[in-house]
């Protein structure tokens, strides 16, 4: 979970990270801009490793790009959620289920239990060790990110968590695992709710960000939230440098892209290769 993280870097109150052999713009959306192409000579000289630099810049603009971030930036009462049967479903999760804010203990105790239960309702290897998740967990809230712990009320077992990042304005989830156990009821409809009424309405963010648009595959949760919950997209430009040799070795290999699975890191480098391609 990002524990390849290598460094950061600020140029000119811009901050970037290194890791996946990339550099990521980071920090708050509103102070990203364009690079020059001297500032990207810099970073390349910073981190002489890296293969590609992927920033975002321009967020909420009034253009309708071809680049988006999915956010909430108002809250919505039960009743004012414009589909009838997701007011339904909400009221039966929040009925069912008690979500609140997880301590270090609760989620060493219950979130690797739930990270595998969700492996398991996928169908796919276990991701991570106990080990490698306790980690995890310990960088988040070094990091002050936080997690929310869903229950199923009755039993008081652990249905899911979702992870919460922390900026000045606006706040991020980052990840949400559900175990096969507790699909019934739909405890996500509750807890994307409990998570809006805390962030936007009790303690007064602006924002809440549900990730960037997928380059290597949909999103059918960023779909959930837009059609369920009122997110929406917020349009913004992106900007990619990628190493001539990278490109060129990813221009001979397009006819074998469709041979690569859906979570192959190559596949998520031709769909940066594909994105750079429509901006050059």
């Amino acid at each position: 979970m990002n524990s390849n993280l290598q460094a950061n870097s600020n140029m000119d109150n811009l901050q970037f990270s290194f890791y996946n052999k990339g550099i990521h713009s980071i920090g708050d959306h509103y102070t990203r801009r364009k690079l020059s192409d001297e500032e990207i000579r810099k970073l390349r000289t910073q981190y002489p490793k890296a293969l590609y630099i992927r920033n975002m810049y321009d967020f909420d603009c009034t253009e309708k790009t071809n680049y988006w971030c999915v956010i909430l930036d108002k809250f919505y009462e039960i009743d004012e959620l414009p589909s009838k049967s997701t007011r339904k479903n909400l009221r039966k999760s929040l009925s069912v289920y008690t979500y609140r804010l997880a301590t270090k203990d609760e989620m060493m105790k219950y979130g690797y239990q739930i990270q595998c239960e969700c492996d398991e309702r996928f169908g796919i290897p276990l991701r991570y060790t106990n080990d490698e998740f306790s980690a995890f967990v310990e960088r988040a809230f070094e990091r002050h990110q936080e997690f929310w712990i869903g229950y199923h009320t009755e039993s008081m077992e652990p249905a899911m968590w979702e992870l919460i990042s922390i900026r000045s304005d606006y706040v991020i989830e980052n990840s949400e695992r559900l175990s096969y156990k507790f699909t019934q009821h739909n405890p996500t409809y509750g807890l994307n709710w409990t998570i809006a009424k805390y962030y936007l309405k009790e303690k007064g963010y602006k924002y809440i960000e549900a990730g960037e648009k997928s380059l290597s595959g949909h999103s059918n949760v960023q779909d959930f939230l837009i059609d369920k919950f009122c997110f929406r997209k917020a349009y913004c430009h992106l900007q990619v440098w990628m190493h001539p040799l990278l490109r060129t070795a990813l221009f001979l290999a397009q006819p074998f892209k469709k041979l690569l699975s859906r979570k192959s890191k190559l596949k998520a480098l031709f769909a940066l290769y594909d994105f750079s391609k429509s901006t050059d």
